[in-house]
Order: C-alpha cells, then sequence, then structure tokens
C-alpha cells in the first residue's frame, strides 16, 4: 500500500498517514480504467479491455450532484446543440423501427422527448434530478416519473410497452451497467424493438 502525507491546514502541521482513494475498475469485465474525462462532477474512466466508459465514483458517491435545483441548467443552456443532436438520433431510429412509442431513461431536462413529441412519437420518461424532471414537465409537458431507473424489473415503465428505450450518456453513471440494460431490455416490445445508448 502507498502512503501519502495529508496535512488539514497551515495551522496544524500533524501529518496523517492515509491510503490513496481506491480506483474503480470496470463494472462489466473488472479490467483498469484509464483517464478519458474530466468533469466538475466525475471523472470518467474508459476500460483498457472492453472499452466501457464509466464514472470514477460510485453511484450512491454521486447521489447528491443529481439532486441540486440547477443540475438541469446545462442541458438547458445546451439547447440548440442538443436538439439538433436528438434530431439526428431519431432520424436514424426511423430507418429501423417503425414504432412510435419512446422511454426516456435519464431524460435529463426533457429535450429528446420533446424533439420525438413534435416527431409524433408518445413519449414518456425517467429522471433522477428532481429539479430537471420538474423543468421538462413544466417546459414541455411531458410525462417524466421522478427518481431512479429500477432494473432489471423496469419499474415504473410498462413492461413491454415501448419500441424504443434511450439511454443517453447514462451507462457511464450507473454502478450495474449490465442490470440497467437488462431493465430497460424489458421495457421494449418484442415485435417492435430499438434499444439505443
Amino acid at each position: 500500500m502507498i502512503l501519502r502525507k495529508q496535512h488539514e491546514n497551515e495551522a496544524d502541521r500533524e501529518c496523517k498517514l492515509q491510503p490513496p482513494p481506491k480506483q474503480r475498475v470496470c463494472p462489466i469485465c473488472g479490467g483498469a480504467g484509464r483517464p478519458w474525462v474530466r468533469t466538475a462532477a466525475a471523472n470518467i474512466r474508459e476500460c483498457g479491455a472492453c472499452r466501457l466508459a464509466f464514472s470514477d465514483r460510485t453511484w450512491l458517491d454521486s447521489a447528491s450532484l443529481y439532486t441540486g435545483s440547477d443540475y438541469h441548467r446545462q442541458y438547458i443552456s445546451q439547447e440548440p446543440y442538443l436538439r439538433s443532436v436528438f434530431r439526428r438520433l431519431l432520424k436514424e431510429v426511423e430507418t429501423t423501427t417503425a414504432g412510435r412509442r419512446l422511454y426516456e431513461i435519464g431524460c435529463g431536462a426533457g429535450i429528446l422527448l420533446d424533439e420525438a413529441r413534435n416527431r409524433g412519437y408518445d413519449v414518456s420518461g425517467i429522471e433522477y434530478s428532481p429539479g430537471a424532471a420538474r423543468a421538462a414537465q413544466e417546459r414541455f409537458g411531458a410525462v417524466i416519473e421522478e427518481g431512479a431507473f429500477s432494473p432489471p424489473d423496469g419499474r415504473p415503465a410498462r413492461a413491454g410497452g415501448y419500441d424504443i428505450v434511450v439511454l443517453n450518456h447514462v451507462l457511464e453513471h450507473v454502478d450495474d451497467p449490465v442490470s440497467t440494460l437488462v431493465g430497460a431490455g424489458r421495457l421494449l416490445d418484442r415485435k417492435s424493438t430499438r434499444l439505443k445508448s
């Protein structure tokens, strides 16, 4: 174990030996992650073996980041750009999926849901951030469940009730991406399915 010195403050020069912070490994294959993207909220790592992107923080460590009243403002400030990205995504999905029932896990401020509704989709979603969920409901009238997606049972959404399930920038934030994907897959109608991450 490598030990490092940590000074509490200038007045108190008494040093304490503490182990370095434990580094998260890939939640899929257990491989070592290398730094990929740094944000104010967390550092995103990329697995050297399977290339999965994942946060260096666990869900419980970072849950408070999503519950702040201003969390959704980052999406609203990028709305024109996000709308163009989401229009391209929906156009791509429409080439392979005829269904129009869309569910978004981690829908943020609801911009994708609004774009989909404008294209004739029946939309709903779930968002962990209370502020973002409220903003989406107020701005777009979208049906959004506030809270955490609960894999693998897919609660609160209708199992088999959707043609398209979207997880946009979600998997890197969850502790168990496999269970999240299994739960998302259970939301899909088996006759017309598309899971987009």
